[in-house]
Formats: structure tokens, sequence, C-alpha cells
């Protein structure tokens, strides 16, 4: 049996289980459901990821996830620890130089977790943020991007990646303009740009 699921502005067909509009019971004979979605793909996901994709969760859920789900800190290779810089200041030169020249790496392994010139989900950027200023919050760095980061970084943009299912922030290239995408659509955290900015 197939359901047609409508999250934000997605239909979704769900097989071999059933989800309900808060997405809270399942049919639990099965660990995994397939969604086939707009683009003809069908994906398997598990319920827990399933489910935290399509449920709004609030900051202190959003800040564990992304703590538990990196078990290392991970901070930017040759950049010192100790900064002089505001945390707004911070990443406004993550964007527009650190990002594109420096490996984003594992405090303690030393190993890459993301290469020089990548898009960057929150996740990271919160993560990175923590290990150069350890009494920064989930919501003072969401709040600078979704805010005076717009203004401040040339041609700062954002969209959703269609292929690790995250919204993602970077720097354009010096043609493209400073433009944020699927505005109205749902991150991998439940939220819209706007909820992240009520967010409390």
């Amino acid at each position: 049996m197939n359901v047609i699921c409508i999250i934000g502005s997605k239909t979704l067909t769900v097989n071999k289980t059933y989800v309900l509009e808060d997405y809270d019971e399942w049919d639990d004979t099965f660990d995994t459901i397939n969604v086939k979605g707009n683009d003809g793909i069908v994906r398997v996901y598990s319920k827990k990821r399933f489910k935290s994709n399509n449920i709004k969760m609030d900051i202190n859920q959003i800040t564990q996830k992304i703590t538990e789900f990196e078990k290392e800190p991970i901070r930017l290779q040759g950049l010192l620890k100790k900064r002089k810089e505001t945390l707004e200041e911070f990443l406004v030169k993550f964007f527009s130089k650190w990002n594109e020249e420096l490996d984003t790496i594992y405090v303690n392994s030393k190993r890459i977790q993301t290469l020089s010139g990548k898009r960057r989900s929150i996740g990271d950027i919160y993560l990175i943020c923590k290990y150069y200023y350890p009494k920064c919050t989930l919501k003072e760095v969401s709040d600078l991007l979704y805010g005076p980061l717009r203004k401040k970084i040339p041609n700062f943009r954002s969209s959703k990646c269609s292929m690790i299912h995250k919204r993602v922030f970077y720097q354009g290239d010096s043609q493209e303009q400073a433009q944020f995408y699927q505005m109205d659509e749902n991150d991998e955290y439940g939220m819209k740009p706007e909820q992240w900015l009520n967010a409390e």
C-alpha cells in the first residue's frame, strides 16, 4: 500500500508504512521506508532519518543533533584557535577567504572532514565556530547567517543541496547576485529561514 504525503512543496510516495500529519505514528513492522520524490528517484530512509528531516525541532534539539553527528570537533587547517575577531567578523572571513583556501579537518585525528571550496551546512558552520568561539550558540550563528551576513558578504548565497539534502551557504562567483533560494521550504531540521530567526 502506498500513501501520498505532502511535505512542504514536495509530494512523496511512501511504501510499506504510513505517516500521520505529525509523523509521530509508524507501522512498526518495517524499519525502513522507500520515498519517491518529484524527481522520480526512490530513496530508502530509516524511520529515524525520515522523521528528523521533516519535523520542526527546537534550537536545543538541533544543537544536540549536530554535536552528536560529529563525534570529534572540527576546525580549519592552519588557522590558529585564539581569535581577535568577533564571531560576525570571523564568519565574514570564513566565507570570503578561509573556506575557499583551507580544508576543514578533525581536531584530534587531523583527517580531512571537508575539502576547501565546498558549500557548507549550518551544522558544519556551527561546529567550526564552536571550536574557535567555545561560548557561541547555534542561535547566534543562525541569526548571523540569516541576518547581517546576507548584506556583509558579497555574493552571499544559500540553497538546498539535492545531493546531501541540506541547506548550504556559500559565497558565489563575482557575477552571481546575493540570493537565498527555497525560502519557503524546510531544511534538514524541519526549519524555514524565518523560523530560525524566531527560534528560542
